[in-house]
């Protein structure tokens, strides 16, 4: 099978390998594979109740959870995170396996210190990541992608998806999986369909079968068999014996958007649908990508390096492809109103730095934008021959609007949920914080905003299927707008010197320090540089100068504030 009829596969289906040669181990020599075998993790004793669970009560009580002896945490003795939730170590798991009374003990997110998940044509960020260059220093998270899970038997994993629209990748080393997958039930509600806001809420069980709006299919995983999970599956876990699986999560282009679907649950609601984030790891490898993207699109290369990047960009000739190619340069767009220093003042470097990578990633998704409208045309749409403008209006405003419709939505839902359900983001902010930073975004997109404030409710993140189109590549491209920069109305109000203080003023006020011939701004970098040291390497390649007093003197002289992103080295910052 070709590489194209893997991807074309995984566009719709998830995929399971059976019959692969490997290795067979016993559980102790999976467990001894895995780590050093008395490092601390967090282990999960299911074999006590939660406090709020009634059932079996009675055969509960009297119970002692998983604590050995003499496990310490940076010091201290030990002592549980919660009911469940202790620390301890593998060794004490696989003792456990080996008593008398064996608890039912579950190990996650064991993060891996080799990849020992081999080169698959899936993983698009992995091609991202070797095709682009990357800073100094900088590696690929293979902490956050890669890990291993460890059970002592008889362990369930309820309802989830996983987090960051990551894909995943999973093989048994020793033991068995049931994985009770879920997929949208046929002729369902787009509002419950891929995309759509009301996927897990109105409803939705974590605990139960949701067999009203989920087709469920069991696969049983052994060491002989792979399983390669798209983004945004629902997904059960049961684990009926001691069992060790090597793992990981990747993104392929070919589900690129079902991966923004999966960034935009994560934002509402993350702490409900999935159990753990990979935000850094996730906005470096999306970076990578997109650098992929617009290299492969803006300044293609020989013909031998495109033909080995071609399965992971998107296919321009199918409306399937610019669909996802939009989805994706969206994201990029909203990505700041996804971050926390929307909502919370935020004056650290950690939180300048994230800013400008996320307007250096705008330029650049809107640079692909505008090429593409500079090279193809939607020729039909809705049955009916178009104008060359169309596109520009139903892609990059009305598909805009209405994504930006339905988060908005799903906030709103997300806060109208069942008495006792807890259905929140990463971080906690109110509906009309995210209504302000959303006009803020769209503000410079007149259209776009026009589309967004119009009387209506969506209830998707998806194209309306009803909505077909067929594109054609223009016999002559036109010439692509220039100086295209990333910035929103937002970005451009933060950048401003407060009103009633001219950038002048303060400048005089830093530099008549008859004890520091530093320029303006350098005292309260260094003071920041002292109370963020450990979270926050700050690179600033001119000595003599800060960023901020950067950003100011080009204001001053009237530059293009986007240049500013040239003269420092961006660090991806954790939101």
């Amino acid at each position: 099978m070709t590489n194209k009829q893997v991807t074309d596969i995984f566009r719709d289906h998830s995929i399971v390998i059976t019959n692969v040669d490997s290795k067979a181990m016993n559980f102790k020599e999976a467990i001894y594979s895995l780590k050093a075998i008395d490092e601390e993790v967090v282990v999960i004793d299911q074999s006590i109740y939660e406090p709020d669970t009634q059932l079996h009560e009675e055969e509960d009580e009297g119970r002692e959870p998983f604590s050995p002896s003499g496990a310490q945490l940076h010091g201290k003795t030990f002592a549980q995170t919660t009911s469940r939730h202790c620390i301890g170590t593998l060794r004490q798991v696989m003792e456990s396996v080996n008593s008398e009374n064996p608890k039912s003990l579950n190990v996650l997110d064991i993060a891996a210190k080799s990849d020992k998940i081999p080169e698959q044509p899936l993983f698009s960020d992995k091609v991202a990541w070797d095709h682009t260059t990357a800073k100094a220093g900088e590696n690929y998270p293979t902490s956050d992608m890669r890990w291993a899970l460890a059970s002592s038997g008889w362990t369930q994993h309820r309802w989830h998806q996983d987090s960051n629209g990551f894909a995943t990748v999973v093989t048994v080393q020793s033991g068995i999986k049931w994985w009770y997958i879920g997929s949208p039930r046929k002729g369902i509600d787009p509002s419950r369909d891929s995309g759509g806001i009301l996927r897990f809420l109105d409803g939705f069980d974590l605990d139960e079968s949701n067999s009203s709006r989920l087709d469920v299919e069991v696969v049983v995983l052994t060491p002989t068999d792979w399983l390669f999970l798209r983004p945004q599956t629902f997904h059960a876990v049961i684990t009926p014996v001691p069992t060790v699986v090597d793992g990981g999560h990747f993104i392929a282009s070919v589900t690129i958007r079902e991966t923004c679907f999966g960034i935009y649950d994560d934002f509402i609601a993350g702490r409900f649908i999935t159990n753990t984030e990979h935000h850094k790891a996730s906005f470096t490898l999306l970076s990578r990508l997109l650098i992929l993207y617009h290299k492969s699109f803006l300044h293609p290369g020989p013909e031998d390096i495109m033909e080995s990047v071609i399965n992971h960009i998107p296919d321009l000739s199918s409306s399937a492809g610019v669909i996802d190619l939009f989805c994706f340069c969206h994201l990029f767009e909203l990505y700041g109103v996804l971050c926390s220093w929307q909502y919370n003042v935020d004056d650290s470097v950690a939180a300048a730095l994230s800013r400008r990578h996320v307007i250096k990633n705008r330029k650049l998704a809107r640079e692909i934008k505008e090429w593409f409208f500079c090279h193809y045309d939607l020729k039909v749409f809705n049955g009916a021959p178009t104008s060359p403008s169309h596109a520009r209006v139903v892609l990059d405003h009305k598909f805009l609007a209405q994504q930006c419709q339905a988060l908005l939505t799903f906030k709103v839902k997300a806060d109208q949920g069942p008495k006792g359900t807890y259905v929140v983001g990463e971080f906690t902010f109110k509906r009309d914080a995210l209504r302000k930073a959303i006009r803020r975004c769209l503000k410079n997109n007149p259209d776009a905003l026009a589309y967004f404030e119009s009387p209506g409710t969506e209830f998707s993140f998806n194209w309306d299927k009803r909505m077909a189109f067929t594109v054609h590549k223009k016999r002559s491209p036109i010439p692509m707008q220039e100086n295209i920069d990333g910035l929103t109305f937002d970005d451009i109000k933060h950048f401003q010197p407060a009103e009633g203080q001219s950038v002048e003023s303060e400048g005089q006020s830093a530099m008549s320090d008859t004890h520091s011939a530093e320029p303006a701004g350098v005292k309260l970098i260094r003071k920041r540089k002292r109370r963020c040291h450990s979270k926050v390497k700050f690179i600033q390649r001119d000595k003599s100068e800060t960023l901020r007093y950067k950003e100011r003197e080009r204001w001053k002289r009237g530059l293009d504030m986007f240049s500013t992103i040239s003269d420092i080295c961006i660090t991806p910052i954790a939101h």
